[in-house]
């Protein structure tokens, strides 16, 4: 997926489902994500605890992922799909 367009689906969703590749077993595989760090005590309070992921990797975008409960740098050539969490909890 292209970056922009990536960022553009995840600031029109907020909370999404981010389906990807994965690199190791090559199988589609999903996160419950958000890249809106700033919005939330909860996450703004676990980052300070994580500084090494205050800068993501070049072609990722850093996100909190609500299924792990932590962080993670989403590779975006690998990302198949986002969904918005909106959409699948109506």
């Amino acid at each position: 997926m292209n970056f922009d367009i990536f960022k553009q689906k995840m600031n029109e969703a907020g909370d999404a489902y981010v389906y990807y590749v994965s690199p190791i077993s090559n199988k589609q595989k999903y996160h419950i994500c958000t890249i809106e760090l700033d919005n939330c005590k909860y996450i703004t309070d676990k980052l300070s605890q994580r500084p090494a992921m205050s800068v993501p990797k070049p072609g990722t975008v850093r996100a909190f992922c609500w299924d792990l409960d932590d962080f993670k740098n989403i590779e975006i050539s690998q990302v198949v799909s986002v969904v918005p969490l909106s959409s699948i909890l109506r």
